[in-house]
C-alpha cells in the first residue's frame, strides 16, 4: 500500500485487462493504457484531478459506482459512466474520445462542463451548478437530455449538438442564453433562460409536451424546425418577457406548419419565411395574412385543413355535417347558420322548398346570408 501524498499522480498504462483499480487512496489519477480496460472496485472520491488519455474507465455495473474529483479531464479513450454520478468539483472537461452508459449523471458543483461525444442509453443528466455546458464539435446522444446550468447553454458560436428524443433545458444566471442545434426532430418539454433561446432542428419537428410554458425567454428567442412545430392538440406555449419570438419552419401537416400559444411582449410572433401551411398563435392564423371580409382565424384552417362528409337532405333546415380534421384529430358538428359554420361545407345540396327563384335568381329560404358565401365562391 504505497504513501500517497498531496500532488502524487498514479497512472494506469496496461494495455489489456480487464484491469481492477487498487484500493488505494489517490490524490491525481489517470489512465493512458491504448486498448486496456480499467474498473472501479468502490466509489473513487479523488481530491485532485482524474484523466483519461486512452483506455476505457468503466464504473462498473451493476454496482454504478460514483467517480468524484477535483477536475475531470478526458482526453482521449472511454468513460464507460454506465448508471452512475460522475462528478468534477471544479471543471468537467471532455475535449476528445466518449462518454457511454445508461441514464448516468454528468456535472460539475463549482465549474463548467464541456462535453464531446456522448452517447448514451436512457435519461441524461448534466448540470453546471456554477458554470456553464457547452460543447467542443461533437453530438449528445440520449433518449432523454436534462441540462441544467447557471451562465448559459451553448454559445451564439458554437450551438450545443444534439441527437435526442426529449429535452429540458434551463439557466438560471442573469442574461444567460441557450443555443442548440438538434439532429432530427425534438420533443420539448421546458426550455427556460433569462436570455435568448435559440432551438434549430435540422431533421424533424419541434413538438410540445404537456401544457407548457415550453419555452421561458427575456430576450429574442427563435424556433427553426425543418419539419413543423407542434399542432392545434398541444400547441408549443411560451412565456417571452422581452424581445421577440421567430419562427421559420419548413413542412407541414394537414395544412398547418406551426401552433403556438401564451405571451409575447408585441401579443405575435414573427414568421421569418413563407411556410407550406397556416401558423397559428393563440388559435389565431398569423401566417399567411388573413383576407379582410374572408374566413379568418381558426375557422379558416378548419375549412382549408379538413376533410367534410356531405349529406343530401330535403330541406336546408335539416343539413347536418361532420368534418374530421385529419391533423388535430378533433370532430366538429355543424349547422349552417352563420358564416362560420359554413367553413364546414365545400358543397350545398338543396332539396326542394329550401329555395325560390325570383326574378332568375336564387334565393334561399331563410338563410339568406348563404348567398354571399355561395357567390365568394
Amino acid at each position: 500500500y504505497p504513501q500517497l501524498g498531496a500532488g502524487s499522480t498514479v497512472t494506469y498504462d496496461g494495455t489489456a485487462g480487464p484491469y481492477n483499480l487498487k484500493n488505494w487512496s489517490y490524490y491525481h489519477l489517470s489512465f493512458d493504457g491504448p486498448g486496456g480496460a480499467f474498473n472501479l472496485i468502490g466509489a473513487l472520491n479523488i481530491p485532485g484531478d482524474l484523466t483519461i488519455d486512452n483506455g476505457t474507465v468503466d464504473t462498473t455495473a451493476p454496482n454504478n459506482y460514483a467517480l468524484t474529483a477535483n477536475n475531470i479531464y478526458i482526453n482521449g479513450g472511454t468513460l464507460n459512466a454506465r448508471s452512475s454520478t460522475v462528478t468534477a468539483t471544479d471543471d468537467f472537461n471532455q475535449t476528445d474520445g466518449t462518454i457511454t452508459g445508461n441514464s448516468p449523471t454528468l456535472r460539475s458543483t463549482n465549474g463548467n462542463v464541456i462535453l464531446d461525444d456522448v452517447n448514451v442509453s436512457g435519461t441524461l443528466t448534466v448540470s453546471a451548478n456554477n458554470g456553464s455546458i457547452t460543447d467542443i464539435a461533437g453530438t449528445i446522444t440520449a433518449d432523454t437530455l436534462t441540462l441544467t446550468a447557471v451562465t448559459g447553454i451553448g454559445t451564439i458560436g458554437n450551438y450545443l449538438n444534439t441527437a435526442v428524443n426529449t429535452l429540458s433545458a434551463t439557466t438560471t444566471g442573469a442574461g444567460t442564453n441557450i443555443y442548440i442545434n438538434e439532429t432530427d426532430g425534438i420533443n420539448i418539454v421546458v426550455l427556460s433562460a433569462t436570455g435568448r433561446v435559440n432551438l434549430i432542428t435540422l431533421g424533424g419537428s419541434i413538438l410540445a409536451i404537456g401544457s407548457g410554458p415550453h419555452l421561458v425567454a427575456g430576450a429574442d428567442s427563435l424556433l427553426q424546425a425543418s419539419g413543423v412545430i407542434a399542432s392545434l392538440v398541444v400547441p408549443f406555449d411560451v412565456l417571452l418577457t422581452g424581445g421577440d419570438l421567430s419562427v421559420t419552419i419548413g413542412d407541414a401537416i394537414g395544412g398547418i406548419s406551426a401552433a403556438l400559444s401564451g405571451i409575447t411582449p408585441s401579443g405575435t410572433i414573427i414568421v421569418n419565411n413563407a411556410p407550406p401551411g397556416s401558423v397559428y398563435f393563440n388559435r389565431t392564423q398569423i401566417w399567411p395574412a388573413v383576407i379582410a371580409g374572408g374566413l379568418s382565424g381558426y375557422d379558416l384552417g378548419q375549412y382549408a385543413n379538413s376533410l367534410v362528409w356531405r349529406f343530401l337532405l330535403p330541406y336546408l333546415e335539416q343539413l347536418a355535417g361532420y368534418q374530421v380534421n385529419p391533423f388535430t384529430g378533433f370532430v366538429y358538428l355543424y349547422h349552417p347558420l352563420t358564416e362560420a359554420d359554413m367553413s364546414a361545407f365545400d358543397e350545398f345540396i338543396l332539396g326542394e322548398g329550401a329555395y325560390e327563384f325570383i326574378e332568375g335568381a336564387i334565393n334561399i329560404i331563410g338563410h339568406e346570408g348563404l348567398l354571399d358565401f355561395l357567390r365568394r365562391r
